[in-house]
Order: structure tokens, then C-alpha cells, then sequence
């Protein structure tokens, strides 16, 4: 795995602490864990912003409420609510009333009343439930029951 490599360097607890705000502050260190070996950020506080665009193969896991803007090949293990505005080979596991916009060769898991949005797909698996709607391009695979509109 490449890892969080920017300037060359595997990034540290304090400078993943510079990329995530909460009410507009830059997060706590006790707010959250940092394991670098995996590229794993792990926290239970709502509202993150985390600031991770251009940077790949990352893992989050996190309250309800985020907005997350990253690199490709990432991992999200989230509840409620929350917005990704994100690379290609993504994977999303997230509850009710989420919103996506991600690159080709994404996988979606959501719940209730979401909005995925992704431009230029290619091989894209969906799995969502009623109230969902999906805009996109591509070749994808669709399981469940949801609002299929603006399919080319």
C-alpha cells in the first residue's frame, strides 16, 4: 500500500489533526485516532470536515454529519448524513440521507434518501434501499429498489 505519502513522508497524528475541523477549529488529538500503518482514521465526533483531497488509499471511520473530500482507493464506514466528494475506487458503507460525488469503480452500500452523483463512471455497484437517486455514466450494476434517473 502507497500510504499517506505527501513530500514523501507518512503523515503523522498531528498532521492529519491539520486537515480535520470541527465547528470551524481544527479537531482535538484525544477527538480521534490515527493508526499510520494502515492509513486508518477513526473517530466518534459528528460534524468532521476532513481534508484529505489528493491523498489515496485512506480509511474513515466516523459519527454522522461529515464531509469528506479525499484521493482515490478510500474506505468509509459512516452513519448519517454525511457528504464525499471523492476520487476513483472508492468504497462507501453508510447509513440514511447521504450525498456522493465520486469517480469510476465505486461501490455504494447506503441506506434511506440518498443522492450519488457519479460523472464518468465505469463498473460501479450499487446496493440501496427506496427514496435513493442515482445519476450517472457508465456501466454499472444496480441491486435494490430506489429512483433510477438521468441513466445513459
Amino acid at each position: 500500500m502507497c500510504g499517506f505519502h505527501l513530500n514523501l513522508f507518512i503523515m503523522t497524528k498531528q498532521e492529519v489533526q491539520k486537515k480535520i475541523t470541527q465547528n470551524g477549529k481544527i479537531i482535538n488529538l484525544d477527538s480521534f485516532s490515527w493508526d499510520k500503518e494502515n492509513n486508518k482514521f477513526s473517530s466518534h465526533e459528528n460534524g468532521l470536515i476532513i481534508n484529505f483531497e489528493g491523498i489515496d488509499n485512506c480509511v474513515f471511520k466516523t459519527g454522522s454529519n461529515c464531509i469528506f473530500m479525499t484521493g482515490n482507493k478510500c474506505l468509509f464506514i459512516t452513519p448519517a448524513n454525511c457528504k464525499f466528494h471523492t476520487g476513483n475506487e472508492c468504497v462507501f458503507r453508510t447509513h440514511f440521507g447521504c450525498e456522493f460525488h465520486a469517480g469510476s469503480e465505486c461501490n455504494f452500500q447506503t441506506g434511506v434518501n440518498c443522492e450519488i452523483n457519479v460523472e464518468d463512471a465505469f463498473s460501479c455497484e450499487f446496493e440501496f434501499v427506496p427514496n435513493s437517486r442515482i445519476y450517472e455514466n457508465g456501466n454499472c450494476l444496480f441491486n435494490g429498489v430506489g429512483v433510477l434517473t438521468n441513466l445513459q
